[in-house]
C-alpha cells in the first residue's frame, strides 16, 4: 500500500504531505502541530522540510506521521512531484483570507495525484484568527469538501484552532486505511 508501512507490531508509518500555494500557513500549520509555536515571520519554504510525529489513531492504533511541508512556491514546480511520491495523505491548506487560494486548489489536488493516486484528504481552511479579512465564506470550504469528499476544518495556526483536531482528523483517516482496522476507499 502506498505512503504505509509497517514499523512493528501495531506501528504504521505513513507519509503525509501539506500542499497549497505560498504563504497560506503550511509551515505555521506543522511547527504549531509538532512544537507548540508559532512565529509570526513568514519565511518561504526551499524545497521541502520533514517532521515526524507518534500518534494514537482509532483503535488505540500506533503510528508515525511524516509530514512533508512542501514550497507552495511557483519556483518549485518542477521539483514539487518527487516529494508526492508514496504519500499516504495531504492536508490540503488554503489562506480564508485570499481568494486565489482557494481557487487553486483543484490544480494542487489534480498536481498531487499523478504521483500519489489514491491519498487521504483533509481540507484546511487556515487563518481563522483573521475573521475580519475573511474572502472565502465557511460554507464554501464545505462545499469544496463534500465536492472531493473530504473532512473539512478551519484552523488558525496563529491561536492553535483546530490545528490538533486536523491532524487527529488525518490520523483517523488513515488508520482506517489499514486492513486490520478498517478499509481504504
Amino acid at each position: 500500500m502506498s505512503g504505509e508501512m509497517k514499523a512493528g507490531k501495531q506501528d504504521y508509518i505513513f507519509k503525509v504531505i501539506l500542499i497549497g500555494d505560498g504563504s497560506v500557513g503550511k509551515t505555521s500549520l506543522v511547527r504549531r502541530y509538532m512544537e507548540g509555536k508559532f512565529g509570526a515571520d513568514y519565511l518561504p519554504t526551499i524545497g521541502s522540510q520533514i517532521y515526524t510525529k507518534k500518534v494514537v489513531g482509532k483503535g488505540e492504533t500506533k503510528i508515525t506521521l511524516v509530514v512533508w511541508d512542501i514550497s507552495g512556491q511557483p519556483a518549485f514546480t518542477a521539483i514539487r512531484p518527487e516529494y508526492y511520491k508514496g504519500a499516504a495523505a495531504i492536508l490540503l491548506v488554503y489562506d480564508l483570507t485570499r481568494s486565489e487560494t482557494f481557487q487553486h486548489l483543484d490544480g494542487w489536488l489534480s498536481e498531487t495525484k499523478r504521483y500519489s493516486p489514491k491519498p487521504e484528504v483533509v481540507l484546511i481552511g487556515n487563518k481563522s484568527d483573521l475573521e475580519a479579512r475573511r474572502r472565502i465564506p465557511h460554507r464554501a470550504g464545505e462545499e469544496y469538501a463534500s465536492k472531493i469528499r473530504a473532512p473539512f476544518l478551519e484552523t488558525s495556526a496563529k491561536d492553535g484552532s483546530n490545528v490538533a483536531e486536523a491532524f487527529a482528523t488525518l490520523a483517523d483517516k488513515l488508520v482506517m486505511t489499514i486492513p486490520s482496522t478498517g478499509t481504504r476507499k
